[in-house]
């Protein structure tokens, strides 16, 4: 879809919205139609917290497929989710639009030769003490005062004693 119909389309959404509420509150009546829009959210809602923690199972264990298939069905799992929270009759009906395996399939064939899968070399790890560790070590060296100085490389060589900030330029010292 071209960015230059993706902007109107998002601002023509909401009036689409009311007009459907308008239309939908007519033929059913309006306490039927805020119930169906309850429903769908509620709905919605179930699904997004359902995905969500099988997705997260999923890529704890290892589970993801070769090429971020199972990755990308989940992701498009919790937008229909989303589409469904969102109060209103199109974006429900686009929501159940994606539910179906034939849509997402869809989507994910053409969505494929965009998407770049890569893994992380990095994980980590809570210890017994509730700390976060990685295998490659820890990346924050906590040191006390007395343990750090400064080498004499890094003091200014025209002898004034001032803090001088290399990227303050010639001349310029930091205040403080």
């Amino acid at each position: 879809m071209s960015s230059r119909l993706l902007l109107p389309l998002i601002l023509l959404l909401p009036l689409a919205e009311i007009a459907m509420f308008v239309l939908v509150g007519q033929r059913i009546g309006v306490g039927a139609t805020i119930l169906a829009v309850l429903a769908s959210s509620f709905g919605g809602m179930i699904l997004m917290r359902k995905q969500g923690l099988s997705m997260l199972r999923g890529l704890q264990a290892g589970a993801t497929g070769a090429e971020g298939g199972e990755v990308v069905r989940g992701m498009l799992h919790m937008v229909a989710g989303l589409l469904l929270v969102i109060p209103g009759f199109i974006t429900s009906a686009l929501g159940l639009l994606l539910l179906l395996p034939l849509t997402r399939s869809f989507l994910w064939r053409s969505l494929k030769p965009d998407v770049v899968v890569t893994r992380s070399a990095q994980f980590y790890r809570r210890s017994n003490t509730g700390e976060r560790n990685t295998k490659s070590g820890p990346s924050v060296i906590d040191l006390d005062d007395g343990e750090f100085h400064r080498d004499e490389e890094t003091k200014p060589k025209d002898g004034s004693g001032q803090n001088r900030s290399p990227w303050a330029g010639p001349g310029k010292q930091i205040d403080g």
